[in-house]
């Protein structure tokens, strides 16, 4: 099923900096998108440790082999860490 016709029932926020919750997110039942959050919930502090966690968890592909699409959440055009989420990310592929 492509991304277009996909069905989600069940789609889960996560910040980018919760490595552990990250994965625990593996053996939800059900879960048929993962939003990965580096705007909101992340500290600006934190902001380059968790799109580097992010795009690392996306490019090892553990969701995408059960089927979970894979989303982020990035930072808004006017600030500091969109470019650089932009540049990373298009490297990793989210979806």
């Amino acid at each position: 099923m492509g991304t277009i016709n996909r069905i989600r029932r069940n789609m889960h926020f996560v910040t980018g900096t919760d490595e552990k919750r990250i994965y625990e997110l593996l053996e939800h039942p059900g879960l048929d998108s993962l939003i990965f959050d580096l705007e909101e919930l992340v500290p600006p502090e934190l902001k380059d440790s968790a799109r580097k966690l992010v795009c690392s968890v996306i490019e090892s592909g553990v969701f995408q082999e059960k089927g979970i699409e894979t989303v982020v959440r990035i930072n808004p055009v006017n600030t500091y860490w969109y470019v650089d989420d932009i540049l990373e990310l298009v490297k990793v592929s989210p979806i």
